[in-house]
């Protein structure tokens, strides 16, 4: 089976993610969850950032889906850490790939969120008038 039908396999149904949770706490395949898991992630938040970032022109468009991902990828290793630390700290008995696995997964499930929203966003993309000069002045002193 791929990963991308995996993924969606885990992620679709209850017990899909009962199956995923299970495996994360039994140590159960580490690696293969983990890149379900940032495939999840990339795909999710790249659509999403695509469709944000067209609003302004393709080439920004493909800017933030590349950005996007990243962004929670590096979040996600900021946070993992401290989660890690969190737990040795409460005595939690949760190896590094399982801590990983958890942190990935609550990102991954927020790119899934992200994802669905992408037709609503789409479509006040294509509503919403092109940005003005001043606006994207406005924009660029901004962000």
């Amino acid at each position: 089976m791929s990963a991308h039908a995996e993924a969606a396999r885990l992620l679709a149904t209850p017990a899909g993610r009962a199956e995923l949770l299970d495996g994360i706490v039994e140590g159960r395949r580490p690696a293969r969850t983990l890149a379900t898991l940032v495939l999840v992630l990339a795909a999710g938040s790249a659509l999403y950032g695509a469709v944000l970032g067209s609003w302004r022109a393709p080439v920004q468009g493909l800017y933030a889906a590349l950005k996007l991902p990243l962004v929670l990828l590096v979040t996600s290793g900021l946070t993992m850490l401290f989660n890690w630390m969190l737990a040795l700290l409460l005595g939690v008995k949760a190896t590094f790939a399982q801590v990983t696995a958890l942190t990935l997964l609550a990102l991954a499930v927020a790119a899934v969120v992200l994802a669905s929203l992408a037709p609503v966003a789409l479509l006040f993309t294509l509503s919403a008038p092109p940005p003005s000069t001043e606006a994207r002045t406005a924009h660029n002193l901004l962000y």
